[in-house]
């Protein structure tokens, strides 16, 4: 027999049911207390489902029963004046994932929101939404599974990434805002396949607030209200296909190569392509020092440096070439160059989030990273449509080349910072963790062995202060 679905009520067969659930299999999927739901909320939940509180909406806590064990789970809202369902998480038993049963709770947790959605009158919902670990926030080490195999999974389930600042409020007075999640949707009404009007998006956080967190009065939450007043900048919020939000867009597609030295066929393809896109000057380098660069980071414990060759497919030429290191807590971009037929093919954003994945997966506490750039340059707009900010400060390259172990002043550039993942992340950056970035940067980039020492330390903390005002 087929795994059967189990809609719990609060019936002492149902509460134990959800006691064996919540103990054996929610805590170890929950690691993050400020994530977790109480088993007592739950419990509550139920009852208050049977006495009607919920009214014209629904809770659900649905089990996949096989032969009386638990094998997948869900819990799920519906919200009927936004007629919205919302799924909370979906859990599959740890034994029995890439059997298909994620797709099945799934599948039956959407046919009981539907089912709420007609019991009021609707044909059906106008969307669903989830929420899940950002994989660009949350690293696989400390995940109780692949954030972006995960996302590949909801993204072939039809959900996209909704384009705003989200943070979910403090379940409870002993926990904290988690920042680390985004919401995804799966639209239904026609007029919601690209984009959701933002109003109906602050009409669903409310609704969410108030039956799913217990938040009776959503405006008196300061994270409510600063999503509210993000959400009232824009008309809409655009839906991103979770493939592309995580770099994995199939079109048009963009194959990675890690290389290893001269003797690899697709550095020197990269090398090329790297003399090409920047002609000798004060901020360009000899390939030598891509080499020197990979030699010396092998030996380095929590430094890696990446030197990619780039191409359409895994058999194309190499077309375009990366190169940037990943330290304790950020990372730092060298030199990126597109050629045809890359270039102009919208790839740049793409390539991007690709190399955020491996500095999260190098370093777990990566949350940010550097790139310099010419002032007021092609490339400084570029790179601020992607996300980047100018640091406020006076920024020196150190001379590049020179032999006075960087006591000298290279070229003023723009130093502009990304946080991972979400472009509209802007928070702003204090002088205490400039000056943890530019030491990173100046002796593992540069290699100034005493970076406080160095005019371009001294001139960006210098001047961070009067820039910032």
């Amino acid at each position: 027999m087929p795994p059967q679905l189990r809609d719990l009520t609060d019936s002492p067969a149902d509460l134990a049911l959800l006691f064996r659930f919540y103990e054996g299999v929610y805590v170890a999927n929950f690691p993050d207390a400020d994530e977790r739901e109480s088993l007592a909320n739950m419990q509550r939940y139920l009852t208050l489902k049977r006495e009607g509180w919920y009214g014209r909406n629904n809770y659900h806590i649905a089990l996949l029963m096989d032969e009386g064990q638990v094998v997948a789970a869900s819990v799920s809202d519906y919200f009927a004046d936004v007629n919205f369902g919302v799924i909370e998480f979906i859990l599959v038993d740890e034994g029995r994932r890439g059997s298909g049963l994620g797709r099945r709770i799934h599948e039956a947790t959407l046919a009981l929101l539907h089912d709420d959605a007609r019991r009021t009158g609707k044909e059906g919902l106008d969307a669903n939404i989830i929420e899940l670990n950002d994989p660009f926030r949350v690293p696989a080490k400390r995940d109780n599974f692949d954030p972006f195999s995960r996302a590949m999974a909801w993204n072939g389930w039809g959900y996209g990434h909704l384009r705003f600042r989200y943070v979910q409020p403090s379940l409870s007075a002993n926990q904290k805002p988690v920042d680390c999640l985004i919401l995804a949707a799966k639209p239904f009404a026609p007029e919601f396949a690209q984009s959701i009007p933002s109003e109906r998006v602050r009409q669903f956080l409310e609704a969410y607030l108030i039956l799913a967190m217990r938040i009776p009065v959503p405006m008196r939450n300061a994270t409510f209200r600063s999503m509210a007043e993000d959400l009232g900048t824009v008309e809409r919020v655009a839906i991103e296909p979770l493939a592309r939000y995580i770099g994995r867009s199939p079109s048009p597609a963009l194959d990675v190569r890690e290389t290893t030295g001269p003797s690899d066929a697709n550095f020197v393809g990269a090398t090329a392509v790297y003399a090409r896109a920047f002609p000798p000057g004060p901020s360009t380098v000899d390939p030598s020092t891509f080499v020197r660069s990979l030699s010396r980071m092998r030996t380095r414990k929590h430094h890696h440096y990446h030197f990619w060759a780039l191409a359409e497919t895994p058999v194309a030429p190499v077309h375009g070439m990366a190169a940037f290191f990943v330290m304790p807590s950020f990372g730092f971009g060298g030199y990126i160059a597109l050629e045809a037929p890359l270039a102009g093919a919208g790839l740049s954003r793409v390539l991007l989030k690709r190399m955020e994945e491996r500095m999260i997966r190098d370093e777990p506490d990566v949350r940010e990273w550097y790139i310099e750039c010419d002032p007021n340059s092609v490339q400084q707009r570029i790179f601020e449509h992607l996300g980047f900010v100018p640091v406020p400060t006076r920024y020196h390259q150190p001379q590049l080349g020179s032999s006075d172990g960087g006591t000298a002043l290279g070229p003023e550039l723009i130093l502009m910072r990304k946080g991972l993942g979400k472009e509209f992340d802007r928070r702003p950056i204090s002088r205490r963790r400039l000056g943890t970035v530019l030491r990173g940067i100046l002796k593992v980039v540069y290699g100034i062995r005493d970076p406080e020492q160095s005019p371009s330390f001294r001139t960006a903390i210098d001047t961070f202060a009067q820039h910032s005002k």
